[in-house]
């Protein structure tokens, strides 16, 4: 699964969406006997526990917003990351790595860590209710999608 998280109406906040809106355009090529599906997730929390369920790989592309990095880097993090900050993927509601441990504890199969690849971007705002984005986040959008596309290519996912 590649799952793209954010709002659709928030500035920066839907690059996740717009990379899977942009994939679904032109599907990357999988290896034989391999199905990707693409979906988004707008309200993440549990929402990522239903979505994730079943899935023995996922790449998730989110917006994130430390200060620490310029507006539309790109970063390929772990599910270990998650934990050395609590902004990361809560301003959903629980937390990304919170809502996977949840779905395992309820004896939902989920994808264990191994299995889960995390994208981010680092934006510029997230209140703004636009559908437009900061130009270097919309720039970020390429080279997010170029990274998954190698992935999916190469079979790395799984």
């Amino acid at each position: 699964m590649i799952l793209g998280v954010g709002n659709p109406v928030l500035s920066d906040d839907r690059v996740g969406l717009v990379v899977i809106e942009e994939l679904q355009k032109n599907p990357p090529r999988t290896p034989e006997g391999v199905e990707i599906v693409m979906d988004v997730a707008t309200e993440a929390g549990f929402e990522f526990t239903e979505k994730l369920a079943g899935f023995d790989g996922v790449i998730v592309v989110d917006s994130i917003m430390t200060g620490e990095y310029a507006v539309g880097t790109v970063r390929e993090i772990g599910m270990d990351d998650l934990e050395s900050t609590s902004r990361l993927l809560t301003s959903h509601g629980i937390g990304f790595k919170s809502a996977v441990e949840f779905g395992r504890t309820i004896g939902l199969d989920m994808p264990d860590d191994r299995g889960i690849r995390i994208f981010t971007v680092e934006i510029a705002d997230n209140l703004t209710v636009s559908e437009n984005m900061h130009p270097d986040v919309t720039a970020a959008v390429d080279e997010v999608i170029e990274s998954i596309r190698a992935i999916v290519q190469e079979g790395e996912l799984l």
